[in-house]
């Protein structure tokens, strides 16, 4: 096209509309608004607090451990063997940032698009060229 421009509405480095830099700041942007977006989403619809109290009882535990929490969300975890009290801080790490694994997993595999719509298939497409 005239004045080193692609496809009409189309922006990208090669189309000469902006620099590598302008792009890449772009995309940053698109994937940070889009990551704070699913999180405000998973807080509104699933409660801003995990379960306040949990008694875990799993086949790879010495012994029960329970998991208590504060008002404001603090866990406190009580466990026999120290082994047992990471695998639980695993849990309530699992518990307050699933949405955030999630959304760091669809990135990775370049499948956000399916949840966030067609602002995030420029993400995917970038990310399933990587070939993760």
């Amino acid at each position: 096209g005239k004045g080193g421009r692609g496809r009409r509405g189309v922006c990208s480095p090669s189309a000469g509309c902006c620099g590598k830099w302008t792009c890449s700041a772009g995309g940053t942007i698109v994937v940070v608004l889009l990551w704070v977006g699913v999180g405000l989403y998973a807080r509104v619809s699933h409660g801003t607090m995990p379960d306040l109290s949990l008694q875990l009882s799993y086949a790879g535990l010495s012994a029960p451990v329970a998991v208590k929490r504060e008002a404001n969300g603090v866990a406190h975890i009580e466990a026999e063997t120290r082994a047992d009290a990471v695998f639980a801080q695993g849990v309530v790490h699992a518990q307050e940032r699933l949405w955030q694994m999630e959304f760091q997993r669809r990135v990775g595999a370049g499948r956000l698009a399916e949840v966030a719509g067609a602002a995030a298939l420029d993400i995917d497409k970038q990310m399933r060229t990587f070939g993760f």
